[in-house]
């Protein structure tokens, strides 16, 4: 969870009305008491006598966002005063003035004119600083509450993915992997930091496993895995799993995608066929392992599993149009996305896994020019899961939504993804639609 300052401002330093700013900081630090670390009131005759007041509380190195509790009829010299001592996201919690309902039919022209002059706050405030968002209402409202809960949500989000260092598994003598040309776009939209692996440290790693962590991985395994392949097989999956959790760990990495390579070697060359088994385990957990390259994919997943949803890699592989379905090919999922069946690896260390039956979301990073990201998602239910794929009922018509790797997350999500992609400053389109000019 975020951690946050509150602050109330009010426009007096007499007591503060029950409905105002003070009041409302107060409801909101007690409300956030498990994720608020300092709350701040005070009347303030002028921006320099509010920042005296507030300053140690919205400069707090310690916490994720602010909010700032204000009154409607607030002058805008002082809001900006306070926002300016702000380096982090922040919420502006708009309240009606003497406790005014904000919908108030009985105030006519008074809550006409507030509405006009929060509208104009929050255009103002969103084209100086993107990371500034407005809401309006009462503090103690259910529906003020709940954009309050998305916003914070939101905000918890984008930093688990600033968070999360993605490995660049790739063979050194082939050189960086064409897909390196897409991640400093992933990182300045998404947060994402990447860090380059070397197999052929991983193949160092798989030599040194001892016959002890050998047997420990394979307990691992029969308690999630169905093993259908030779025992030599086996035990090259085994190290290849073992060498991967040391690298994770080493590296402290969130997901990690594979680059295959072309002139690396028979050592190289058995790190892939053993990868996608080797790594059931990390994926089920909720550590993405992708290979072909797929950094779209698991940036993908990492959102998805950012927001909450626990998701899978991905790709359409078909469809069905006398049935209005699409099908996919899933890589191991995130166990609670799972069906009840466990995973097998067949003698080909192909490992298949059936989808619980339920609604999901098939979210994509597309490119639609050099330099962009488009969120691009579509929801659905899951209508049959064979082992290792699933027939999925968008709500696009089939064949709208990106033909390319990208991630399932169960639940439906899009309207996360969206309030997600606008805190990020980017473009979310849901397949089948027309894209918003913003």
């Amino acid at each position: 969870m975020p951690r946050i300052a509150i602050a109330g401002l009010d426009r007096h330093d007499a007591a503060a009305a029950p409905t105002g700013p003070r009041a409302a900081a107060a409801a909101l630090l007690a409300r956030f008491e498990t994720t608020s670390v300092a709350a701040a009131s005070a009347g303030a005759a002028g921006p320099a006598d509010f920042a005296r007041r507030v300053a140690p509380c919205l400069r707090r190195g310690d916490v994720d966002g602010v909010i700032l509790c204000i009154e409607s009829t607030a002058h805008p010299h002082q809001v900006r005063a306070a926002l300016r001592l702000v380096d982090k996201p922040a919420l502006l919690l708009s309240l009606p003035a003497d406790g005014m309902e904000p919908d108030d039919a009985a105030a006519g022209g008074a809550a006409t004119a507030r509405r006009t002059l929060v509208a104009e706050l929050a255009f103002t405030l969103r084209a100086e600083r993107a990371n500034v968002d407005v809401v309006a209402g009462r503090g103690d409202c259910a529906a003020t509450l709940e954009r309050i809960l998305h916003w914070t949500d939101t905000l918890g989000a984008s930093r688990r993915l600033a968070g999360t260092d993605v490995g660049i598994l790739y063979a050194a003598a082939d050189g960086m992997p064409r897909a390196a040309a897409r991640l400093p776009v992933l990182s300045n939209a998404l947060g994402l930091r990447f860090v380059a692996l070397d197999s052929a440290d991983l193949g160092r790693r798989r030599g040194a496993v001892s016959r002890f962590r050998l047997r420990r991985k394979l307990a691992d395994f029969d308690g999630a895995i169905d093993i259908g392949c030779a025992p030599a097989a086996i035990d090259a999956v085994l190290r290849t799993a073992c060498a991967l959790d040391d690298m994770v760990w080493a590296h402290r990495c969130g997901a990690i995608v594979h680059c295959p390579g072309t002139h690396a070697g028979a050592g190289h060359a058995l790190i892939e066929r053993t990868l996608p088994a080797g790594a059931a385990l990390l994926n089920g957990r909720g550590l993405p392992v992708a290979g072909r390259g797929g950094v779209n994919a698991v940036a993908a997943r990492c959102v998805l599993e950012a927001l909450g949803a626990p998701a899978a890699c991905a790709e359409p592989v078909g469809t069905h149009a006398r049935r209005g379905t699409t099908a996919w090919a899933v890589d191991v999922p995130h166990r609670h996305l799972a069906g009840a069946r466990r995973a097998r690896i067949d003698g080909e260390l192909r490992v298949t896994q059936a989808i619980a039956a339920g609604p999901v979301t098939a979210l994509a990073l597309v490119e639609p020019a050099p330099g962009t990201l488009v969120l691009q998602f579509a929801e659905g239910v899951i209508v049959d899961g064979p082992d290792g794929g699933c027939d999925i009922a968008l709500d696009a018509p089939p064949g709208d939504f990106t033909g390319a790797r990208c991630a399932l997350g169960r639940g439906h999500a899009g309207l996360a993804i969206e309030r997600l992609a606008r805190y990020l400053n980017l473009d979310a389109l849901r397949a089948g639609q027309a894209p918003t000019i913003r």
